[in-house]
């Protein structure tokens, strides 16, 4: 009797097993579906032709720039690879964000404090809409899960 049962447990197991492995795409959520046009959109938000004349915004994008309206919040680009991001609520507490430019007037900036190790970091994707040097205009892409829009973000040089 104790051989049946095992039996019947372990073909059990294996068919749960077996239908769970192959139905695993079908039983999907509809929110984790492909939205092309919506993904085609992101792209084409990022890779738009530049309108602006000049193209080198990599490298003449530098030193510390706040907010317009704001005392402390904004970003500082202390070389190539490294910006510092500060909040209006701690301003003596910046952060330091890896800077990474996807094309001449598009970067991303990634979080190098890593709180959680099961969780990504943080990723910001901005593209540089107009520069003066002493004026920086900025559109910051959203890459959240909601429907929240993209927004522009005026900043001032500070000087040194």
């Amino acid at each position: 009797m104790k051989g049946k049962t095992l039996l019947i447990v372990t073909v059990t197991g294996l068919l749960t097993f077996i239908l769970g492995w192959f139905l695993h795409g079908a039983m999907r959520p509809i929110y984790q579906t492909k939205d092309t046009q919506m993904i085609q959109g992101f792209i084409d938000t990022v890779s738009h032709a530049d309108t602006i004349k000049s193209n080198s915004f990599a490298h003449a994008v530098s030193g510390h720039f706040i907010l317009t309206e704001s005392n402390c919040a904004g970003l500082n680009f202390i070389n190539n690879d490294i910006v510092l991001w500060t909040n209006e609520i701690a301003c003596n507490d910046p952060d330091t964000l890896k800077i990474r430019w996807l094309s001449d007037s598009t970067f991303m900036t990634r979080s190098t404090l890593r709180i959680d190790k099961s969780c990504p970091p943080r990723v910001d994707i901005y593209k540089v809409v107009s520069f003066d040097r002493k004026h920086l205009t900025l559109k910051s892409i959203w890459t959240g899960w909601n429907e929240a829009k993209d927004e522009n973000l005026e900043l001032i040089k500070q000087p040194n």
